[in-house]
């Protein structure tokens, strides 16, 4: 019995000196170093995020900063600039068109009215190179007439009555007939009715020419001996007047329109008690700058006795420009 106690204890003292050892080596170990304002558990923390912001910055992943201000910040306004001149080019739309039996018929009339047009067009010191072909087609014409139809009467065998011989007289050896009398088949009454159908009329051929003239006194003139050369098949789809470079009118606009948009600007800044600042946007909206014709200012092209009176009148270029401002900080 003794020696089983005094194992139990030497198995408890050996327990109580490996927690001493224990004890002895966990307060033997360095403190974590710590940093202004932080803590033990903080340090910790903040080695472990320096450690990955470094990492990020070593592998060039950049936290972007917020920008300052938006897209609809500061002060936008919109400017017209219009540039008025009179035009230099006029641009006819015209051309023969024939009709006949036959294709070979149309094509030949027509080519004959357009051969004596071009003739015309040339004797007016219109250039062949502003003339151009702007369609040629060929294509049947149809059009369309009531017909009244009617299908001439009919049999009707409802009608039709047969005489018999009674079974009487056969029994007693009436010799029979060779054929009986009968009433006439009845017709029906005739109907008619109207429908409408597509009748052929011809063949048409289309030559539509574009004619720039150039010297717009003789607009009149060229319209006059061209329907002349053309004669009943002439067509005449209209005219147009333009500036041929409109460049330098476009520039003017613009001007106009920077101008339009920095007036704008300073008294929408004055009227809102701020200070304009820089300009940080600029564009030029919409489409292609619209070309107007100017009725109110519209001159006579030719003298009053001339036969075919034109007006030139003049064109107006419009731009548009959108532009932004900063709002400055107030120095006062």
């Amino acid at each position: 019995m003794t020696p089983t106690i005094t194992k139990s204890k030497s198995l408890f003292v050996l327990m109580g000196l490996g927690l001493v050892v224990l004890l002895l080596l966990a307060c033997s170990r360095e403190p974590v170093p710590r940093l202004p304002g932080g803590n033990g558990n903080g340090q910790a923390a903040g080695d472990a995020l320096g450690t990955r912001s470094e990492l990020l910055g070593a592998s060039g992943i950049q936290r972007s900063q917020p920008s300052v201000g938006g897209g609809n910040t500061g002060i936008w306004v919109n400017g017209t600039g219009e540039a008025s001149s009179t035009p230099d080019l006029a641009i006819l739309n015209m051309g023969v068109e024939a009709l006949a039996d036959t294709v070979a018929k149309a094509r030949g009339q027509a080519a004959s009215a357009m051969a004596a047009t071009i003739d015309a067009l040339e004797a007016e010191g219109v250039d062949r190179s502003d003339i151009q072909t702007r369609t040629f087609s060929v294509f049947p014409r149809y059009t369309r007439r009531e017909v009244t139809r009617c299908n001439g009467g009919k049999l009707d065998s409802s009608k039709t009555t047969q005489r018999t011989i009674p079974l009487e007289a056969v029994r007693e050896g009436a010799p029979v007939p060779e054929s009986f009398p009968v009433e006439p088949l009845a017709l029906t009454q005739e109907e008619c009715f109207t429908q409408s159908e597509q009748v052929l009329l011809g063949f048409q051929v289309t030559n539509q020419l574009t004619v720039k003239v150039r010297d717009l006194d003789t607009v009149g003139d060229v319209i006059d001996r061209v329907t002349g050369a053309g004669g009943d098949l002439t067509r005449f789809q209209g005219v147009k007047f333009t500036i041929e470079d409109a460049k330098d009118l476009q520039e003017q606009a613009r001007a106009a329109a920077v101008d339009d948009l920095m007036a704008k600007a300073e008294q929408v800044a004055a009227l809102a008690g701020v200070e304009l600042g820089r300009l940080t946007f600029i564009t030029e909206t919409g489409g292609p700058a619209p070309v107007s014709f100017n009725t109110a200012k519209a001159v006579m092209a030719f003298a009053e006795s001339a036969p075919t009176p034109i007006l030139t009148g003049e064109m107006t270029m419009s731009v548009n420009i959108q532009g932004s401002f900063e709002i400055a900080q107030s120095t006062r």
